[in-house]
């Protein structure tokens, strides 16, 4: 019965579509031929007005209404042909509509995968809402879009039934081909969560010994996609610089014990890639503290050789300046302004062995960096109490007084740090 069916509407609408091909020209055909009458009678009237030299009364009314008579079968023929045409067009437009109706029901029953496939799709892309609140039970502020940082172990504390949902919807039709019915502000939203899911997912692999590099290059692309969409946007500039920064750090621990100049230009070019992104950023948006934070970062060569005093000038002179705003990109973040404060004075304390009197601007620093008390303990016990730590040296040379003083401040950064 299906089959048949479909034959039937494919019959119906080969005849439409035959009728309404030559509708036009049976019109011009009619109306060609009462033309032709027309002009004929109006020739014969003529040639009998010049034989006789006038027509009668009753002969030129004769005349006149045969003309009107021929010139209301013109009107009336087009406004059939019209009408005609309307009705072709509606039948065939009904006919195509349910040929497509039942040959789209035809294919789901043969292929069963595809109402799945829709389901999948549904149920994935809808719980971007989900993956909003992953992202708010992890954010110290408002918004769970404010900032990249406290983010980077969302992955792992997101349920895994929604990670696989997430990852298998997108591989096998992805967000940017779906969501292109979404309004302009939810698309763009919706790919920068997800390159913080695919950011987040290279974060935790990463640290369990793998870390697949195709997921940070997916996480720039989205976030490139997003800027293609609403333009450069300072907070997507700054989640592009933090991926980049998250690329060098991989190249620089796969370098060799003696890389190649090229090794060391690509390690480079990265970094000068971060750079940009964080100089742009500034250039759209000056007053954050994000995009100075993770400059200063730059200038210290992550996982290189110790920095010099130019870059850590050039790292306090960033910090310092972003410290002068409040927001960290839209709203201020206490977390992330006592970690500027806390690596402001790691460059005070490395500076200071090239000038000792960064020492006294390095406790000051601490002080206000206590105040907040949001720093990780690790980080804490690290820097005081291993040799290579940023504050061990300075205590090791510190009079007792100043010693106490160190101590303390080693009790009071952490103290008010979240515990899990």
């Amino acid at each position: 019965m299906r089959l048949k069916s479909s034959r039937v509407l494919r019959f119906r609408s080969a005849v439409w579509s035959y009728l309404s091909g030559w509708l036009p020209w049976l019109c011009i055909g009619v109306i060609l031929i009462l033309v032709y009458y027309g002009i004929g009678d109006i020739l014969v009237m003529a040639a009998s007005t010049h034989e006789s030299g006038a027509l009668t009364a009753a002969e030129l009314k004769d005349r006149i209404d045969e003309l009107k008579w021929i010139l209301g079968l013109i009107v009336t023929t087009a406004g059939l042909f019209t009408v005609a045409q309307s009705v072709a067009a509606g039948f065939n437009a009904r006919s195509f509509t349910e040929q497509a109706e039942r040959m789209l029901e035809e294919t789901r029953a043969r292929f069963k995968i595809l109402p799945l496939l829709e389901g999948l799709y549904s149920d994935a892309f809808a719980n971007l809402a989900n993956l909003e609140r992953t992202l708010a039970s992890n954010s110290p502020v408002n918004s769970p879009d404010e900032g990249f940082n406290w983010q980077r172990r969302f992955y792992e504390k997101m349920p895994l039934k929604l990670r696989q949902e997430l990852s298998s919807a997108d591989q096998i039709i992805p967000y940017e081909v779906v969501g292109q019915s979404d309004l302009p502000d939810a698309y763009t939203r919706n790919l920068r969560r997800l390159a913080k899911f695919y950011w987040s997912k290279f974060i935790f692999e990463r640290e369990r010994g793998a870390g697949y590099l195709g997921d940070l290059e997916r996480a720039e692309y989205l976030l490139d996609l997003a800027m293609r969409k609403i333009g450069s946007a300072f907070y997507l500039l700054n989640d592009t610089g933090n991926i980049l920064i998250e690329f060098y750090k991989v190249h620089a621990k796969s370098l060799p014990p003696e890389p190649t100049r090229f090794d060391k230009a690509e390690l480079e070019k990265t970094l000068q890639r971060a750079r940009r992104s964080f100089e742009d950023s500034i250039a759209v948006e000056k007053r954050q503290l994000r995009a100075y934070f993770n400059l200063a970062f730059i200038e210290t060569r992550p996982g290189a050789a110790p920095a010099r005093e130019e870059n850590l000038r050039a790292a306090i002179g960033f910090l310092k300046k972003g410290l002068d705003y409040p927001n960290w990109e839209r709203e201020p973040v206490d977390e992330f302004r006592c970690s500027a404060l806390y690596n402001l004075g790691c460059y005070y304390a490395r500076l200071a062995a090239f000038d000792p009197a960064a020492e006294g601007s390095c406790i000051e620093v601490l002080r206000k960096a206590a105040a907040l008390g949001l720093i990780s303990p690790q980080d804490v016990e690290h820097d005081f109490t291993a040799p290579d730590g940023d504050f061990y040296k300075l205590m090791q040379a510190a009079t007792p007084e100043r010693r106490s003083l160190f101590a303390e401040l080693q009790d009071q950064l952490p103290a008010n740090y979240p515990r899990a």
